[in-house]
């Protein structure tokens, strides 16, 4: 895990703490949070700008560590998994496990 100097911490921990006060149907990751918000914090520290987000700034941030926590947890289920291209990007696979479950639930979703 990444360390942030103590104020994009202190930042991070904010944004943690709201977010798991915050009930979703879906667990929301610590480590997705903090990779997620945490470069965007310190490019402002390192900028010496407030750090502070726009509210779109924001969701879109959030949208994303919703995303990778989803993936995370589909992840550890072993539902998917990831390899990374040519380019350096993870893509995401549906594993066997996965290709069962997405088939069971279309024909469920069928009858």
């Amino acid at each position: 895990m990444t360390t942030y100097p103590q104020s994009v911490e202190d930042r991070l921990s904010t944004i943690v703490e709201i977010m798991n006060n915050i009930e979703y149907h879906y667990p929301l990751y610590e480590e997705c949070i903090r990779e997620t918000f945490g470069p965007v914090l310190f490019e402002q520290w390192l900028k010496g700008s407030e750090l502070e987000l726009e509210i779109d700034q924001f969701e879109q941030l959030i949208k994303y560590a919703i995303a990778s926590s989803i993936v995370k947890e589909m992840k550890d289920e072993g539902l998917v998994d990831t390899i990374e291209n040519e380019n350096g990007e993870d893509v995401i696979f549906l594993t066997s496990l996965g290709k069962d479950a997405a088939r069971l639930l279309n024909t469920i979703q069928n009858n």
